[in-house]
């Protein structure tokens, strides 16, 4: 991708290798002058610089390949909901936490990367609330490590001229059948991110209500087209069958990146919001 530099050495090379032939082929200074412009002006069209935006986060969010069908994170489905002024780079991947993802060095990798004006999508929370004693490694405590960690992208970001942006993690198919309801199964973790964002001057996509609130709407039963849910001899990559109240088919990570989208729209965040298309 093109930067700031490539950018002046286009235009250096440019005017050494075309300069001497446009003196000498041109009729008059006027007619040189109006071709070099078009062609700078040129030059500086290929070179424009188009944001990135890096996602960071777990197995609800990874991009899966065709021998996992119909499984697919939302990270994989957001770029559709985007013109052609922005990109994206999915760096989720299974089995992380806040904590782990970083200790890995995969946060470091996105920083090496990052520039001035990209973005970086931050969600975490499925596996930073499994049992310390039996995933050491993973499990951060609400209010205080998964904070930390937390900060940690954050910081990183904003180091880098990027703009860090949370995502709470979305709910389970967890369903309160007294009430008809489903129930946030992320326990503290939304919260602790929600508190976080503000106290850090940072915006916050609240995927975890949205995603409740979406469930709610089209109700329990419609849920099993959105969760791993699936019969028996359905889905060849799945013969047995699977009954996955945490990961999504296509249809369910669609629904989690349309979300994403909207209210990335709806808070239109340094801009990128005017960049959603539907």
């Amino acid at each position: 991708m093109f930067n700031i530099s490539t950018t002046k050495l286009a235009r250096t090379m440019l005017s050494l290798l075309f300069g001497a032939s446009l003196l000498a082929s041109c009729g008059g200074n006027d007619q040189n002058a109006a071709t070099q412009s078009k062609l700078l002006a040129l030059t500086d069209s290929a070179a424009k610089v188009v944001p990135t935006v890096y996602i960071a986060g777990d197995s609800t969010v990874m991009s899966y390949h065709s021998g996992s069908f119909p499984q697919q994170g939302w990270g994989a489905r957001i770029p559709e909901y985007f013109n052609a002024n922005v990109v994206f780079s999915n760096k989720a991947i299974g089995g992380r936490s806040s904590k782990s993802f970083v200790n890995e060095g995969r946060l470091d990798e996105i920083l090496n990367l990052i520039k001035p004006g990209d973005f970086l999508l931050i969600q975490f929370g499925h596996n930073d609330q499994l049992p310390a004693a039996t995933f050491p490694d993973r499990h951060t405590d609400p209010q205080t490590t998964y904070k930390d960690y937390l900060r940690l992208y954050i910081n990183g970001a904003k180091k880098k001229g990027a703009i860090p942006i949370l995502v709470t993690p979305m709910t389970r198919r967890s369903f309160n059948a007294t009430t008809k309801t489903f129930n946030n199964s992320l326990g503290a973790y939304p919260e602790a991110m929600r508190e976080l964002g503000p106290e850090n001057g940072v915006h916050v996509v609240d995927l975890n209500t949205d995603s409740i609130n979406y469930l709610n709407s089209i109700g329990f039963d419609a849920s099993a087209k959105v969760f791993m849910i699936l019969k028996a001899g359905e889905y060849p990559n799945f013969p047995n069958g699977q009954n996955d109240a945490t990961h999504f088919q296509e249809n369910g990570a669609n629904q989690m990146a349309r979300l994403v989208a909207h209210a990335i729209k709806a808070q239109n965040i340094r801009n990128l919001g005017v960049n959603v298309i539907k």
